[in-house]
């Protein structure tokens, strides 16, 4: 359910379009809506009219959640501007203190509101790790990565093209045991969806299985964190993030993720990036940097909130 935004009190109109004495006015006032003759049940089960502000609100509100019904990528200033903007101008021209900015009009805001955009942008996604070509054995560290211009839904992971893991969180993360599987050459690929249905898929990765070859014994992940920005800050229109991390062996990668998205990534131990906010949305935001070792270990720092 979205939240809701605060916005002024709506007064009351008559049959006419007149405005009913008894309803409460001043600079406060919003919008105005029909408050004459409005149907409901009533206290002793029966079904009839009745009048005062507490029946215009309802009005303005179910115009609100109208737009929201028909476009539900409408922003809450967005429903606001648009039954402010539609509205019947009543009593002084422009806005005043006893209509507001005049009478809702649904049809007239729904037109202007316009159909939601259709999301036709598959999802990306690729298999982070184990590398292509790699020689693998015992327990696998499986990590894949995705990214969507709305957002991604789900990811799915395939061994040998049959369903290994399917999970919401990005990035996924699998441990794959190859130790039931023929040794040579065996592939791993993923697909990514949002939540218009649209389908991404990674590149096939062939990887070495080789159960009987010594194998590294190294299962100490990373350690890393953001240096900055400072968690709880404001976030610039080009945001630096500086990075920290390190490992018992050494950080072959690193990655940093926006609202669990993955938005860059580097092969410096201490990557600095530079995200490009402009088409954030207004509101908190979370950073957070995964290291990845030789090994496939990977290690996550803290959230890191910041607010555009």
């Amino acid at each position: 359910m979205r939240s809701t935004t605060e916005r002024g009190c709506s007064t009351a109109t008559g049959y006419d379009d007149d405005f009913q004495t008894w309803s409460s006015y001043g600079s406060d006032v919003s919008l105005s809506a029909p408050g004459i003759g409005i149907w409901t049940t009533k206290n002793d089960g029966t079904y009839g009219g009745f009048a005062g502000t507490s029946a215009a609100s309802p009005v303005a509100a179910g115009c609100a959640a109208l737009l929201v019904g028909y476009n539900p990528q409408l922003t809450n200033a967005a429903v606001v501007q648009l039954l402010e903007n539609n509205a019947d101008d009543l009593g002084a021209g422009g806005y005043d203190i006893y209509f507001g900015y005049g009478r809702v009009n649904a049809y007239r805001a729904l037109l202007a509101a316009g159909a939601p955009s259709l999301d036709t942008t598959p999802p990306v996604t690729s298999i982070a790790l184990p590398a292509a070509g790699s020689v693998v054995s015992g327990i696998v560290n499986v990590q894949v990565s995705a990214s969507d211009n709305v957002g991604v839904t789900k990811i799915e992971l395939y061994a040998d093209n049959v369903l290994a893991d399917i999970s919401s969180q990005v990035p996924l993360s699998f441990a794959w045991d190859t130790t039931g599987l023929a040794n040579g050459l065996h592939t791993l690929h993923s697909l990514a969806y949002d939540s218009a249905g649209n389908t991404g898929a990674s590149s096939d990765v062939s990887v070495d299985v080789e159960n009987n070859v010594a194998v590294s014994t190294d299962t100490i992940p990373p350690t890393a964190q953001i240096i900055s920005p400072a968690n709880g800050s404001m976030a610039t229109r080009k945001l630096k993030v500086s990075t920290s991390t390190s490992d018992n062996v050494g950080v072959v990668r690193v990655e940093l993720y926006v609202d669990s998205a993955l938005a860059a990534s580097s092969t410096n131990p201490s990557a600095q990036f530079t995200v490009n906010t402009t088409k954030w949305q207004k509101g908190t935001h979370a950073l957070q940097v995964l290291a990845y070792d030789a090994a496939g270990n990977a290690g996550a720092s803290p959230l890191d909130n910041v607010t555009k």
